[in-house]
């Protein structure tokens, strides 16, 4: 059916191949596995999940998988004896999920990244709101191009990321000019994303420390539409904001 291309193995989010341990019997089969996993999809844009009651040697298993390229390096291992019943419920680490943008483009993103971040993508992927597999956000897409890199940064990682060094990257991110900055923080306000908006609205919050308001005004270009009589009525009746 792949070879035909009745069967589009590219556009599948999740493959399942079970009783991988057959498929080791013979050197046609393991060549069948090889190009099911690399020639008609990539591990970049799928979740692989292998299932099998015996695999002997399943820590060498799980090596191949990676230098094969049929996974991606930090592999999940779900390892059941009858001590060690299956467990109820597998968090899918990998599960890949097609964001879209405002403007129509689409990222393919690991749902566990996003939906650690924002609750509100986490939200719209716990009650499967999407079009045709496709969960649409109010945002453009190169502001969603830097709230992706951000979650990527932010999420939980192997081996765990050090304070000092997320901070200096943070401040890094955050470098950009004042449009971007300003769409950021409305970005992160709709997706709920409280780390971003500490992180954007304190570098506002910078910006404008012991400025006059003059000098806020040309920090973001801000025309003076007050009448020279309002804005000295303004300055009396307020006199401690400018003192």
């Amino acid at each position: 059916m792949l070879e035909k291309h009745a069967l589009d193995l590219g556009a599948m989010r999740v493959l399942v191949i079970d009783e991988v341990d057959f498929m080791f019997n013979s050197a046609r089969q393991v060549s069948s596995l090889r190009k099911l996993l690399t020639s008609y999809s990539s591990c970049q844009s799928r979740q692989t999940v292998f299932a099998s009651a015996s695999i002997p040697q399943h820590r060498h298993f799980l090596h191949e998988c990676v230098q094969q390229k049929w996974t991606k390096s930090n592999v999940v291992h779900v390892h059941v004896n009858p001590v060690e019943p299956m467990p109820a419920r597998l968090h899918h680490r990998f599960m890949v999920i097609t964001l879209r943008s405002s403007d129509g483009q689409t990222f393919d993103v690991e749902a566990n990244i996003v939906g650690s971040q924002s609750p509100l993508i986490k939200n719209l992927i716990e009650n499967h709101i999407d079009t045709n597999g496709v969960t649409p956000l109010k945002v453009r897409a190169d502001i969603l191009t830097h709230i992706l890199n951000y979650c990527k940064k932010h999420a939980k990682q192997d081996p765990p990321i050090n304070d000092e060094e997320l901070k200096k990257w943070d401040e890094e991110f955050i470098k950009c000019n004042q449009s971007i900055l300003f769409d950021l923080i409305m970005a992160a306000n709709y997706l709920l994303m409280d780390s971003l908006i500490d992180l954007t609205c304190q570098t506002v919050a910078d910006m404008i420390k012991d400025k006059s308001v003059e000098e806020i005004r040309e920090v973001f270009q801000i025309k003076n539409d007050f009448k020279p009589e309002e804005e000295e009525q303004v300055r009396n009746e307020n006199s401690w904001v400018f003192e």
